[in-house]
């Protein structure tokens, strides 16, 4: 059942996952699963079915255009996550606000609002969905000052433990941190020709490496079957630029994200431009992003994304071709081109990430959570997102 008592059907089911399919399809966004739904290309704004899905009561049918054996850890992403019908109408469009949400996991919101965000758990869900020992209240907030005492907190290897008993509960390093211009479709910005973007890339290591940062010249990362790290295709050599160029103000706390805008900010500074540096609103960013906009606020920022290494080829195509996720760049479109074959070669797409330097890799880390000693992270599988909290517990 949904939080408020209501039935979960089969026919519940088809209703969101329809309402996202018109969605994606409107924005043009690849997911990975809806457009390998039998009669997807059918589907518009008025469509009231899909040849693909069908459903009774207790079930529901899904019929492919092509084979997915990976088709559950797919679905089980939050994109695909069922929505009560009351939150949305017959065109898709979204009803509510923060208050009044009906969740259909095992957690409710019970407070929502600019500070934290409060779950409680549900008395009704079932026992042998969630954890032997569950946690009855989650309480997530995003700036320390507004509770110092924290149990799990977001982090990395780079990043310290809130406290000293604290242990990381993490993935293998598959989170990568890179450098991501912006502005290389004007042909004002110093980012318009690649080579100059090879050359300040090249002088942006150099930096790293003076304030003791390795970097690592492979956008993917090493653990990857058949990945390699790229070598720089010219020497750094004096650069003369002129004009100004906006920064972003990044909240990374990290060693290694103080030291890459360090880095950056030299960097610009060697150049001859004058850095302007600007607030970052996430939203806008993405934004941008998406518009793909010849003018942008910013001309290089600051990011991070996971992949899942073991099995990085629908990682590789969300990032590339789904709105919904980092929308990686692509100047030539042979990276697009590369990742229709049937085979793709995943070092040629690292190739051409390097070749066209529009990103920037600094290095890749492990992330995860850094969790007291009593809390039990053993049922949950930390590679693949988003956190579901009804594996985590108490160990006792």
């Amino acid at each position: 059942t949904f939080s408020e008592g209501s039935p979960i059907t089969g026919h519940t089911v088809l209703s969101s996952w329809l309402r996202m399919a018109k969605i994606m399809k409107s924005r043009n966004s690849n997911s990975g699963f809806f457009e390998n739904l039998v009669g997807y290309e059918h589907l518009s704004a008025t469509s009231e079915g899909i040849a693909g899905l069908s459903a009774t009561d207790d079930s529901i049918k899904i019929s492919l255009s092509k084979s997915m054996p990976k088709l559950l850890d797919k679905i089980s992403f939050g994109l695909y996550s069922i929505v009560h019908p009351s939150h949305f109408d017959k065109t898709g469009r979204w009803l509510m606000g923060k208050e009044g949400l009906i969740t259909s996991g095992p957690y409710k919101i019970a407070e929502w609002n600019d500070q934290r965000l409060v779950l409680s758990l549900r008395t009704d869900y079932p026992s042998d969905l969630i954890h032997p020992h569950p946690l009855n209240e989650i309480e997530i907030f995003w700036k320390r000052e507004l509770h110092p005492k924290v149990d799990v907190a977001m982090g990395s290897e780079f990043t310290s433990p809130p406290a000293a008993d604290f242990k990381l509960q993490g993935a293998p390093p598959s989170t990568i941190l890179y450098m991501r211009v912006l502005s290389w479709r004007n042909p004002k910005s110093a980012f318009f020709k690649k080579e100059s973007r090879i050359q300040l890339r090249n002088l942006f290591y150099k930096n790293l490496e003076t304030a003791g940062v390795k970097p690592i010249r492979s956008f993917f990362p090493l653990i990857i079957k058949g990945t390699k790290e790229l070598s720089d295709t010219t020497k750094t050599t004096t650069i003369k630029l002129s004009g100004s160029m906006a920064v972003p103000i990044w909240p990374h706390q990290s060693k290694i994200g103080i030291g890459a805008s360090e880095a950056l900010l030299k960097t610009i500074e060697i150049a001859g431009l004058d850095p302007k540096p600007k607030e970052i609103s996430l939203g806008a960013l993405r934004a941008e992003i998406l518009q793909q906009k010849v003018e942008t606020t910013w001309d290089i920022t600051g990011s991070t994304t996971g992949i899942l290494a073991s099995d990085p080829l629908d990682d590789v195509r969300f990032m590339f071709k789904s709105k919904e996720g980092i929308l990686l760049p692509d100047e030539t479109g042979e990276i697009l081109e590369e990742l229709d074959k049937k085979t793709v070669d995943l070092q040629k797409i690292n190739e051409l990430l390097w070749d066209q330097g529009l990103i920037w890799p600094v290095t890749h880390c492990s992330s995860g959570l850094w969790v007291r000693p009593d809390l039990d992270f053993s049922e949950i599988n930390l590679v693949l997102p988003p956190t579901s909290f009804q594996w985590i517990g108490w160990r006792y």
